[in-house]
Parts: C-alpha cells; structure tokens; sequence
C-alpha cells in the first residue's frame, strides 16, 4: 500500500477505528431505534402518571409493564450508544431516568406475581421541637402497617394497595388535630388522629412525590433500621403539615369570666398551629425468593420522549 493509499484509509476511519461508513450506518440505526421507542413511550405513556403530573389519570399497569417487558433489555445499550454521540444529553438523559423507573418497577409492579416492596419506617424528631409531639406514628395500607414506637418498623406494601401516615396524639395533651375541611389533604379517623393517605395503583408514587422533602438537619431518633441502615442517599423524606388547635379540654380548663375575653380566647384557640411532621422511608425487595437488597426511588420519573437532535449529529 501506498503511503497516499494509507493516509486516505486513515482519513475514512473514526477515532474508534470504525469507518465512517460503519459509523454513519450506526448513527441511522440508532436514530431509527430511539425514535420508534420515543414515539411509542408517547403515544402509550407520556402524560398518564407516573409518566404525568399528579393531577394527570393513571397509566394503566399493563401498558407501563408492558412497555417495560419490550424495550427493559434495550435501554442500557441504546443509552451507551446515545452517549457517544454529539448533542445528544438530552434523550441520553431521558433514556437513563427510565432505566432507573424500569430498575424499580421490574422486580415489583412489573414482576409476575406484583412483588411486594419492604417499606421501611422512621418517624423524625427534627427542630424546633414541638411541645406537643405525637403519641403514635402508623404507616397503613389495607393488609397491615409499620408503628412506631413499641412497633413493628417496616411493612410489606403491593402496587394497587392504599397507603396512609397515621399520627395520633395522646388524650391529655393540650392541643389536637383540626377537623379535616374537603380541601385538605387529611382526614380525621378519630378526634385525635389526622391521616394522609393515597390510593390507586400508583399510590405510593402519588403519596410521595406529593409530599417528598429535603433531609433535615436533626438526625433520626425514632430509627427502626438498627445495624442494617442503608446509604443516606437510598432514603426518602416526606414532609407533612398538621394543624392543630386547642383541645376541648384545654378550653374548658382556660375559660375566661367576661364575654369580650371569652370571644378573643376562643379565636386564639381555634386559630391553627401547624405542626411539621417529617418521616424518612426506605425499600427493600427479595426478587425471586433471593437476599433482600435496597431500591433506590426512582425520580424524576420522565413525562415526555425528546425528539433526536438528527440534524447535529
């Protein structure tokens, strides 16, 4: 071979030591793949939650499991694949979030018998402390729930199953919970209990990114994880806000002689403190009858497919 003859050989090659005309075949391929999967993601699951917004109607689990069934062993590769190309961190990155939504779906919602997911339960003492805590703290769903304190921790939640935070404050205290007004996003099981709770087939999705907080700066004090505790980074916190008035009781005990008094006390007393109610959940899942290993949440779970950027590659 020529040196000319070399050089030009050298010229039509990429830095992989693919020729261009390789690397431009794969460039059509992998446009064609990813926009047949964009097109599809839209069509059946953009706009439908978890895909959509919280007021969005719910995706149903046959068309998300079976989306996943189809294309869950063809993510990774086109990921890599998208990566190597120019100007394309867009659909890469929509790409990686539904690796990590099909992660968690395919050994629960998405397995073949809806797996159930091991959530584990901690309420937090976080500053300033109130003067009022609650007595009980109750994760619940429709098949069992996780207490604290004097309580089992953790719960074994299924996807089409309810789940509510409980929180009862103790009789003697001087303060309650205020009665659920239609729209709050509480009720009230009794005069002493206020509840926060989701239902649906996506309602742990809805009951957390509805509530989802940062971590606070107290650390846990109610923690039921022991020696087992996972990775901060494998933790979600939800925060939620109780009002809370003066109890009957109180009332009674604090009632002033004259009527100009008596009008303003009780205006005070019925006027609600809001208390911050922070709990730190974590998951677990034993696929296939193997070791338990923790789940990472995956959020953000993606809306919408972005188109390819063809004309810059």
């Amino acid at each position: 071979m020529t040196l000319l003859a070399a050089l030009l050989a050298l010229l039509s090659l990429t830095p992989s030591g693919q020729s261009l005309e390789d690397a431009e075949r794969e460039r059509r391929e992998t446009v064609e793949q990813y926009s047949r999967f964009a097109a599809q993601f839209n069509r059946e699951l953009a706009g439908r939650y978890p895909f959509g917004a919280l007021e969005s109607v719910d995706a149903s689990t046959s068309s998300v499991c079976d989306f996943f069934r189809y294309y869950g062993d063809q993510l990774e590769p086109l990921r890599i694949r998208l990566d190597s190309m120019k100007n394309q961190g867009t659909p890469a990155g929509f790409v990686k979030e539904l690796i990590a939504a099909h992660t968690f779906l395919a050994g629960t919602a998405c397995s073949r018998f809806n797996q159930s997911i091991r959530i584990n339960f901690a309420p937090l003492d976080t500053a300033p402390r109130t003067s009022n805590p609650p007595r009980i703290w109750m994760l619940t769903d429709d098949f069992g729930r996780a207490r604290s304190p004097h309580g089992i921790p953790f719960m074994d939640w299924r996807f089409g199953s309810p789940i509510a935070l409980v929180v009862r404050w103790s009789e003697q205290t001087g303060l309650r919970p205020r009665t659920a007004q239609p729209e709050d996003d509480f009720t009230n099981p009794d005069s002493n209990s206020i509840r926060f709770g989701e239902s649906g087939h996506w309602a742990l999705m809805r009951f957390i990114e509805s509530r989802r907080t940062e971590r606070p700066y107290r650390p846990a004090t109610r923690s039921g994880f022991g020696a087992n505790r996972p990775d901060d980074s494998l933790s979600v916190y939800l925060g939620f806000s109780a009002p809370l008035v003066s109890s009957e009781k109180s009332r009674e005990a604090s009632r002033p002689h004259s009527s100009s008094s008596s009008r303003i006390t009780e205006e005070m007393k019925n006027r609600a403190e809001h208390t911050r109610l922070i709990v730190m959940l974590t998951f677990e899942t034993s696929p296939a009858g193997r070791p338990r290993r923790f789940l990472r949440w995956p959020a953000p779970f993606p809306r919408q497919a972005p188109p390819p950027l063809v004309e810059e590659w």
